[in-house]
């Protein structure tokens, strides 16, 4: 049994930008979900309590993009990921880079919220002073690449 789906076996150098957008795309979609759950009709539960552990900073820096609890992390970032590629399928390549950007993306939300980047909010693109207010206030924004 293979975890992944067959053409990351491949071993041809490939990559796919459109596979890669949509892996964006279709990430954002299943962790805002999970994240707004989290945040509201799970709060009390196992998940909630292990996301809880994600907002003990109110001013989070890149190193605390990824401390959570490990229920969080698997149905946050496990899960979706996995259910991405095997919707998608991609190249390896392809997926390789969804994940670099990714989880880089995840380290820039947590990075200084002073910074304006004014074209990424101009596009709806969640930007870390976006992402900081949802840490200082957990009932809004919950998105993490468009802004929903």
């Amino acid at each position: 049994c293979k975890l992944f789906p067959e053409s990351m076996y491949v071993t041809t150098f490939e990559i796919n930008l459109l596979q890669v957008i949509l892996m964006l795309l279709l990430i954002d979609i299943f962790q805002t979900v999970c994240h707004y759950l989290a945040h509201t009709h799970l709060r009390h539960t196992l998940l909630g309590r292990s996301h809880a552990i994600h907002h003990t900073n109110r001013n989070p820096k890149p190193q605390d993009a990824f401390f959570t609890g490990i229920v969080d992390s698997v149905a946050q970032v496990i899960i979706p990921i996995c259910l991405v590629l095997h919707i998608v399928e991609p190249s390896k390549y392809s997926a390789i880079l969804f994940g670099s950007l990714y989880s880089w993306w995840l380290l820039f939300l947590h990075s200084d919220p002073c910074h304006e980047y004014k074209i990424l909010e101009y596009l709806h693109i969640v930007t870390p002073k976006y992402h900081h207010k949802h840490h200082t206030n957990p009932t809004t924004n919950f998105s993490n690449l468009l802004r929903l």
